[in-house]
């Protein structure tokens, strides 16, 4: 049994939600035409079973409370071809009561296990430093959370 486009979209976004961009994809992959894939993410988007700021918003709030930075983010969302500012990303970030200084010295402990950094062997700072600058936090924006940890959260 083959799908229409439209039906594939629905299938697609009920398993979970996508940006239009990789919904584009998807259905490229699947063989399908341009014009079909447009149809059927417009009358998609009519019936509001697919919303393109839902989608970005959730995105942000998962990505900030993973701990990641709003340079990060940022470009994340610009490789599926969604342009948000960083301006953007902090507002929708302390509209919903989350401060990502606190998230990143949240994650900091959570890696520290209950050491001090000052006393972690130099292969496990560099280890934490590589994972929180994969996360694209600034070396300085580290160095400042790592210093606002009281001695007692170690």
């Amino acid at each position: 049994m083959s799908y229409n486009a439209y039906e594939t979209v629905l299938y697609l976004l009920s398993r979970q939600n996508y940006s239009e961009f990789k919904l584009r994809n998807k259905l490229k992959q699947k063989k399908f035409s341009e014009s079909e894939i447009s149809d059927a993410i417009n009358k998609a988007k009519e019936k509001n079973y697919f919303n393109e700021e839902s989608y970005t918003r959730s995105k942000i709030l998962y990505r900030v409370q993973k701990g990641e930075s709003t340079n990060f983010i940022k470009n994340r969302l610009t490789q599926e071809n969604i342009e948000v500012s960083k301006a953007e990303i902090e507002t929708l970030a302390s509209d919903n009561h989350l401060d990502q200084f606190e998230i990143l010295k949240s994650l900091i402990n959570k890696k520290l296990k209950g050491e001090e950094f000052k006393n972690l062997p130099p292969k496990k700072q560099n280890s934490l430093l590589s994972h929180l600058l994969r996360k694209g936090h600034r070396f300085d924006e580290i160095k400042k959370a790592i210093k606002d940890i009281p001695i007692e959260d170690y």
